[in-house]
């Protein structure tokens, strides 16, 4: 079986069980991983046709296969339901705060 063949959620529950052969393609990218989720979400109809345990199986499924965690992966998950994408928002920071500008040191 591979993964692109898992379109049914009773083949996702079989997987997750660990009965099924699968053959696995690693994602390189984190945006690759990201548009992977979406791709699932809007296959699966995950906003519109599932109830509450079979949203839990999807999202083990997500966690297993994305390798992020509950926390992430949810955060995902709200913001394709708020804006119908999943892309990475990545935030860059500077190490350390400067306290003083050049002027002020001279």
């Amino acid at each position: 079986m591979k993964l692109n063949a898992l379109t049914t959620l009773a083949q996702m529950e079989v997987f997750l069980a660990g009965t099924q052969p699968v053959t696995f393609s690693v994602l390189r990218t984190k945006d690759e991983c990201c548009q992977w989720i979406q791709v699932n979400l809007l296959t699966l109809e995950y906003l519109t046709t599932l109830s509450k345990p079979q949203k839990g199986l999807v999202i083990c499924y997500l966690r297993k296969m994305s390798g992020y965690s509950r926390q992430p992966l949810t955060r995902l998950i709200q913001q394709y339901r708020q804006t119908g994408h999943v892309t990475r928002r990545q935030r860059t920071v500077q190490g350390f705060a400067r306290r003083y500008t050049a002027e002020a040191i001279r």
